[in-house]
């Protein structure tokens, strides 16, 4: 859980549902893969470094793609060069699809490669995108 505070309220916000977080200004959107989100008053800047900061081992699977995505690593499902898109799914089947560059999809599936979820085509060859 992440809990995002304001003047009058606390917001708990489980990480392990959301898909990616959008900056949108100085406020950031936490969606999720069934479409709905939440609109939180802080810029993605802040909360790119509340989520390295956390212990919490969740906060690890979020990465950065570019200066308005933070994605979460564990629900991407599908990337396509081709069509320039990730594809994130959670547990219960839902999900959405983000159009990427094609440097940020290399970036997403270089990480995905160096943690170990992506099986190299060829053992003796390591993957490189």
């Amino acid at each position: 859980m992440l809990y995002i505070g304001s003047r009058d309220e606390i917001m708990a916000i489980d990480l392990s549902k959301v898909a990616y977080i959008k900056a949108e200004g100085y406020y950031s959107r936490f969606s999720y893969a069934d479409g709905t989100s939440i609109m939180v008053s802080m810029g993605i800047g802040r909360l790119e470094k509340m989520l390295q900061e956390s212990d919490d081992l969740l906060t690890s699977d979020f990465i950065r793609t570019n200066r308005s995505h933070i994605i979460n690593i564990r629900l991407v499902v599908y990337v396509s060069f081709s069509k320039s898109i990730i594809r994130l799914t959670d547990e219960m089947g839902a999900s959405c699809v983000l159009n990427l560059s094609k440097n940020e999809l290399r970036f997403v599936a270089n990480h995905l490669v160096s943690h170990k979820r992506v099986l190299p085509i060829s053992p003796d060859t390591p993957q490189k995108y």
